[in-house]
């Protein structure tokens, strides 16, 4: 799942279109759990997710997928001026703050 909040626009059908390449399924839309978002793309893939019994890094980015949204994102007049992350006890998700130029 890939969530935004803020006023997204046009890049909302961007970024789902974006995102097909990677995982066809994907498709624009919130259940209760979303409420805090303004958009909430499901079914996606960006990151590793669990690896359980492995020592791979749990929930590490996957490069291919989030340069394109970085892309889609820049193409659509966005830049991304931010890159925090949150988690902890070795769990960390990736975050972006884009903002239109």
């Amino acid at each position: 799942k890939l969530c935004a909040a803020g006023p997204v626009g046009d890049l909302e059908g961007k970024m789902e279109q974006t995102l097909k390449k990677f995982a066809p399924d994907v498709k624009s839309e919130k259940d209760s759990y979303d409420e805090d978002f303004d958009v909430v793309w499901r079914n996606t893939k960006i990151t590793s997710g669990v690896q359980m019994m492995s020592f791979a890094k749990k929930y590490f980015p996957l490069g291919k997928t989030n340069v394109a949204l970085l892309q889609c994102a820049y193409s659509a007049g966005w830049r991304c001026v931010g890159a925090p992350n949150f988690g902890g006890s070795g769990d960390s998700w990736p975050c972006y703050v884009l903002r239109k130029l």
